[in-house]
């Protein structure tokens, strides 16, 4: 069973209209918007914003905790 309040409708549903959302750019333009107001307003931190698209990779033993359940 998938964790998804029941005001989204079925975790497919919910699934789909996300990627949709991901898939056609919407959450960029979301973010880029949201990102222009907040510089504006001068509420980002440029000492510890930053969104360069990177992405840390755990190490393999982390990454094998869940399946354990530990």
């Amino acid at each position: 069973m998938r964790d998804v309040s029941e005001r989204f409708g079925p975790w497919q549903t919910a699934f789909d209209r996300f990627n949709h959302s991901r898939i056609d750019g919407t959450f960029r333009r979301v973010q880029d918007r949201l990102q222009l107001r907040l510089d504006a307003e001068g509420r980002i931190n440029r000492d510890v914003s930053r969104d360069d698209g990177g992405s840390v990779r755990a190490h393999a033993k982390a990454a094998r905790e869940g399946e354990r359940g530990v």
